[in-house]
């Protein structure tokens, strides 16, 4: 089993992207020049460690990576490390540190006169989880006033998706949608499946607040197949699971059957044991609403491989896991 700490929505990848392929490894939109090779070095490992999941290992790495720039006085390096550990540090939810970071990182970028439009991204997602909606206004019109030269289709599809989350956050529902629209309508033009994709989980969740499940259920299974052809794997399999619970509270518990099974069997390919274990537990529920005993049956063999395969993975002490 892997030593995944944390994982991070699609949308946080978006903001370590530096291309629309969203390969999942922290970078700022623009790389620094090359700086030295301690610097490189931990900055290496750090990527590594995040594409691999490892949260904490890739913060000790950005923080050291940090150390080295501020050490030789380069503004670039000091802002991308210093972006990055904020990345990290967010969705380890040390959320203090995190905003001093991206301050940090703004100022150094100022200096370098290098545009800091994925650090507004940053920041107006950390005043969201903050719960400070007016300052989320705040920070998306300073990047959507910016210039095309300062800001990509990306950025400028993440400000809108972040505003219509803090519409369905405020119950807001018609602003969400209009601010929904105005990302979907960057996403087309990117043609870039991921961003198709957060906009169709967006759409799945205004629907679902607007008290259509059975509605919301299907832009999650949009998503789903979106996040398959994007090999973004683990938001596949967090889609499928969001569209099996639609699906249950829409009473149509053979779909939601189905697509728990197909969510749990995933996150089993992925190591994702606990995860696996309590969706297949949601599925046999579903199957047994239904009335579906081949259904049933299937979901009983894979909870079967399941228990195997934690039986024989060691625990931290070095036993098999029960």
């Amino acid at each position: 089993m892997n030593t995944l700490t944390a994982r991070v929505s699609t949308t946080m990848v978006l903001y370590l992207s530096a291309a629309t392929a969203l390969a999942g490894c922290a970078s700022r939109a623009v790389a620094p020049r090359p700086v030295d090779a301690g610097y490189q070095g931990y900055v290496n490992t750090a990527r590594n460690a995040f594409k691999q999941g490892n949260l904490q290992q890739a913060s000790t790495f950005y923080d050291r990576s940090l150390m080295r720039a501020r050490t030789i006085d380069h503004p670039a390096a000091i802002a991308d490390a210093a972006y990055n550990l904020s990345i990290c540090l967010m969705a380890l939810g040390e959320l203090e540190r995190a905003a001093a970071l991206l301050d940090e990182a703004e100022a150094e970028l100022t200096r370098d006169k290098s545009s800091f439009a994925h650090v507004l991204i940053a920041q107006s997602q950390l005043a969201r989880r903050r719960q400070d909606y007016d300052a989320v206004g705040t920070i998306t019109d300073r990047l959507l006033s910016r210039s095309a030269a300062e800001t990509s289709g990306i950025q400028r599809f993440q400000a809108f998706v972040i505003r219509s989350h803090v519409a369905c956050d405020r119950q807001r529902l018609a602003q969400a949608s209009a601010e929904l629209q105005s990302a979907k309508a960057i996403a087309g033009s990117l043609n870039d499946d991921a961003l198709l994709a957060e906009a169709a989980g967006l759409e799945a969740r205004i629907e679902s607040l607007s008290g259509r499940p059975a509605t919301a259920a299907e832009y999650y299974l949009k998503q789903a197949a979106l996040l398959q052809r994007a090999r973004l794997y683990f938001e596949m399999s967090t889609a499928q699971e969001q569209a099996g619970q639609s699906f249950k509270r829409a009473g149509q518990h053979g779909n939601a059957a189905t697509l728990f099974f197909r969510s749990a069997r995933s996150f089993l390919g992925q190591g994702q044991h606990e995860r696996a274990a309590k969706i297949l537990t949601d599925a046999a529920t579903s199957a047994n609403a239904d009335g579906n005993a081949e259904w049933l049956h299937r979901i009983e063999a894979l909870q079967v491989e399941l228990k195997a395969l934690r039986q024989n993975q060691p625990s931290p002490s070095g036993t098999p896991e029960r």
